[in-house]
């Protein structure tokens, strides 16, 4: 998703959850938007860095319960995430 509409997605997610509800999310970690083709079919990756992230899901109502910066090793490089488990 474009970083441009993730504030709408993200305050849209929480007002979908009752209170209490729980919103757990794997987000992109970089800077910008990306298109590429992943597995042979054209992809698109829209992210922010994880003090961004943040920072959007606090405005959107959200706490964050579970906020982790994870590397993983892919076959091709390294692949950074940002891990949240959030409450409304």
């Amino acid at each position: 998703m474009p970083r441009a509409e993730q504030p709408a997605l993200f305050r849209n997610v929480a007002s979908w959850l009752r209170p209490g509800g729980l919103f757990l999310a794997a987000l992109g970690s970089g800077t910008d938007d990306v298109h590429t083709t992943w597995l042979g079919a054209p992809m698109f990756f829209g992210s922010h860095p994880p003090q961004v992230n943040r920072e959007l899901l606090g405005l959107a109502g959200f706490t964050l319960l579970v906020d982790e910066v994870v590397t993983m090793a892919e076959p091709e490089d390294p692949a950074t995430f940002h891990w949240v488990i959030g409450t409304v």
